[in-house]
C-alpha cells in the first residue's frame, strides 16, 4: 500500500483475483495508484469473479475485466 517502487510505467498490469481481498476504499486507493504508472491507452486486467462495480475509477471497461486508462 505505501509507494511503487518503478521508475517506468506499463503497458499491461495484472490484478487477478487480487482486489476481492480489499474493500471498496482500498480498492479506489489501489486503482488511483495502478492508474498512475500505466502508460496512456494501456491496459489493466483483472479476474473474472472481479467487478469495479460501485469502485470509483479512472479506468474504461472494454471487455470482461479488460479495462483501458483514458
Amino acid at each position: 500500500m505505501g509507494n511503487y517502487p518503478f521508475e517506468k510505467k506499463f503497458d499491461v498490469v495484472f490484478l487477478r483475483n487480487v482486489l476481492i481481498y480489499f474493500d471498496n476504499r482500498e480498492k479506489e486507493y489501489i486503482l488511483d495508484k495502478i492508474y498512475d504508472v500505466v502508460k496512456d491507452n494501456g491496459y489493466l486486467i483483472l479476474g473474472l469473479s472481479e467487478s469495479l462495480v460501485g469502485v470509483r475509477n479512472r479506468f474504461v471497461l472494454t471487455k470482461n475485466s479488460i479495462y483501458k486508462k483514458k
